[in-house]
């Protein structure tokens, strides 16, 4: 750094050489004035953010992926599926007899399977056992 006649109101002149730092960015030598070592460190800062983005937003490879857990797939509304696993629960309130006749019925028919799925709890036995009749 080179200085005026002495005169503290003489402006400084800055010296710069080119530095290859470790990100092998080249960043400008500045003189040790504040103002140039606060851009200095904030353009290294924007660097080490911009690094940090680019691994957080990296794909790893197949083989690098962590397993994750899914939750079993619900199946569709209104399905049979739906509708089977809603009876399976209800089994222990019902005979065989009454179980296959009213799976038979929620197989065949999409309304009666809508209705039945549309129920609350406490109303699917008893309308399930009114399809079966006496």
């Amino acid at each position: 750094m080179e200085e005026g006649s002495g005169n503290s109101d003489d402006p400084v002149r800055e010296v710069a050489e080119l530095v290859v730092t470790t990100s092998s960015r080249r960043v400008l030598k500045r003189s040790s004035n504040t103002g140039s070592r606060l851009h200095e460190c904030l353009d290294m800062l924007k660097c080490s953010l911009k690094r940090r983005e680019k691994e957080k937003n990296f794909t790893p490879p197949n083989s690098k992926r962590s397993k994750t857990v899914t939750s079993p797939k619900k199946p569709a509304k209104n399905s049979i599926d739906e509708a089977m696993d809603v009876l399976n629960n209800m089994r222990g309130s019902l005979s065989i007899e009454e179980y296959l006749a009213i799976s038979h019925r929620l197989s065949n028919k999409e309304h009666t399977r809508c209705m039945f799925m549309c129920f609350v709890d406490d109303a699917r036995l008893p309308w399930a056992r009114s399809l079966i009749g006496p």
